[in-house]
């Protein structure tokens, strides 16, 4: 690969050094499309660059734990100006990572710096024997996506994130002709395809969940319970016939997370229903986080009082190697 056309260089990260300019560098370079959890990892990255019981440990975990402590940085004359992360997620016998936090500085792009970062990480990747090599973009970021694509990754998936505040409680009024109650085996047992299609298990070594597990019933309760986690779910009904269903995941001392499956023509009523329905089975003292695809019911899902935070794209990577599927 050629080196970009300035005089800089490119390094393995140092977590002994870098890391709270590198905190600085994704702080300006996505300074406007940070949200507080952004924020939270980035101020994370900053003060471990500086604890000095983190800094003991961290070198002999770096391709074990899900963390940014491995990756490269574009130095220029001695000054950091890019970064790019690869994090490891090791899921029962697999190994896949992801490419996160690439980011050059204003005054330094253009130049390829972006993309030489990038395609380090890949080869990293593979020489760790990945099974797998993602990365996330904004869907604002046409720029960036087709800089992937260029790169050999393709787009596999799209979510929106839309959180609802701390204590606003929904107050819809759903239609009288549509029923929602709590999801029995057999309801689940047919939405299942549905939510899968929506939640894929091929990133479940990412989202730390399956579909399986929101499976009813009393053996999985007493399961998800060791766990420090518990699932809610409703099941909308039209004319008798099963529409759609709503889920709500919970871990201890994590906000809530809302799925749903609705029907794939737009049908504002069934969504309303479910989202009314939250009402009996989300703590609105604490914050809820709803993944959605986009699409048709985003402003639904806004007049409802969730308030959108980010659409990303997942992004595989299908390049010529036996050694990543």
């Amino acid at each position: 690969m050629d080196a970009p056309s300035n005089k800089g260089n490119l390094r393995p990260l140092n977590i002994f050094h870098d890391l709270p300019t590198v905190a600085d560098i994704i702080e300006t370079c996505f300074a406007g499309t940070l949200d507080t959890e952004g924020l939270a990892a980035i101020d994370n990255i900053r003060r471990r660059g500086t604890d000095k019981s983190f800094l003991a440990w961290a070198p002999r975990v770096i391709e074990s734990v899900s963390l940014p402590l491995s990756g490269y940085v574009w130095e220029v004359n001695g000054k950091l100006v890019g970064n790019v992360s690869l994090i490891p997620y090791n899921r029962i016998g697999e190994r896949h990572y992801l490419i996160a936090n690439v980011a050059t500085l204003p005054e330094y792009r253009r130049q390829g710096i972006a993309q030489h970062l990038t395609e380090s990480a890949i080869k990293k990747a593979i020489d760790q024997q990945a099974t797998t090599i993602w990365l996330q973009v904004r869907e604002d970021n046409p720029g960036a996506i087709d800089l992937y694509k260029k790169l050999g990754f393709e787009v596999k998936y799209t979510n929106t994130s839309w959180n609802l505040p701390p204590d606003f409680k929904i107050t819809l009024l759903p239609p009288n002709d549509i029923i929602v109650k709590k999801s029995e085996l057999v309801d689940w047992l047919k939405l299942r395809p549905q939510y899968e299609k929506i939640y894929p298990n091929e990133l479940e070594w990412y989202y730390g969940f399956m579909i399986g597990n929101f499976m009813p019933g009393f053996w999985m309760d007493v399961q998800r319970f060791f766990r420090d986690e518990r699932v809610v779910q409703h099941s909308a009904f039209e004319n008798g016939n099963l529409k759609g269903g709503i889920a709500v995941r919970n871990v201890l001392g994590q906000p809530d997370h809302i799925y749903a499956t609705l029907p794939p023509q737009k049908n504002n009523n069934i969504l309303m229903s479910l989202l009314a329905s939250l009402t009996g089975l989300v703590d609105y003292r604490k914050k809820q986080v709803f993944e959605f695809p986009p699409g048709e019911y985003d402003d639904a899902i806004f007049e409802a009082g969730f308030v959108k935070q980010r659409t990303l794209v997942w992004m595989k990577y299908k390049g010529s190697t036996n050694k990543v599927v």
